[in-house]
């Protein structure tokens, strides 16, 4: 994962950065056509004293996001390499399976510790799982596993390897993509913002601060 480190304006660098910040917390979310427009407000704590700024995050042409309010986090985070950005790009394939399980307990355990630990909670299971509940999927014996990009469902893969349940991927899109691959790729630059449990895919990334007033334009009349 490609870290990025200059998307946010210094003013704001230097906002996260300072001893006195003390909080972030969401103020509303706006989705004028493929866009988002996302406000927050931080508080910076001086002694006895508050200072609080208003700022918005615009994301252009914004293909997937997830906002989880109940963990917003700190700082943002920026990549112009990640597996979210990867699963937005395609193409979806399909994971099968051609044997049951031994301990289909224990592929449960292992599918949800992928989610936690290498997923980070980014990714509801039921995203690209065949079906809404794990534990029959895991119970199967043979059969369609998961449908979604390659860059995901590898770690299902690996888990079900484990499991000796003979995984493999079925993709009906190869012949296409070898065609696409002849002309060129014409992908979107895509770049991800990360904010604890929020996380947003964007071709750009625009900060934009809401409550410092615009200097009054002194105007000079010309006679002539």
């Amino acid at each position: 994962m490609k870290q990025l480190t200059d998307v946010m304006p210094s003013e704001l660098q230097e906002v996260f950065q300072s001893a006195c910040y003390d909080d972030l917390a969401v103020c509303a979310m706006k989705f004028p056509g493929s866009d988002i427009y996302f406000d927050f407000l931080i508080t910076l704590e001086d002694g006895e004293q508050t200072e609080t700024q208003v700022w918005q995050l615009q994301v252009k042409n914004c293909p997937d996001c997830k906002i989880d309010m109940d963990n917003i986090g700190g700082d943002f985070y920026f990549y112009s390499d990640h597996y979210l950005i990867s699963a937005v790009l395609g193409p979806n394939i399909e994971l099968y399976f051609k044997k049951p399980a031994a301990n289909p307990e224990a592929l449960v355990a292992d599918i949800y510790k992928i989610h936690k630990y290498v997923l980070e909670d980014h990714i509801v299971l039921e995203k690209y799982i065949n079906g809404d509940n794990l534990l029959n999927i895991c119970t199967s014996a043979f059969g369609l596993f998961a449908k979604g990009p390659k860059t995901i469902l590898k770690y299902y893969f690996e888990c079900l390897e484990k499991a000796n349940m003979s995984p493999y991927y079925y993709d009906n899109n190869f012949q296409k993509d070898q065609d696409a691959e002849k002309k060129g790729p014409e992908a979107i630059d895509f770049k991800l913002a990360v904010l604890g449990g929020i996380y947003f895919v964007g071709e750009k990334f625009t900060f934009i601060r809401l409550d410092k007033k615009e200097p009054k334009r002194r105007w000079r009349w010309l006679w002539f």
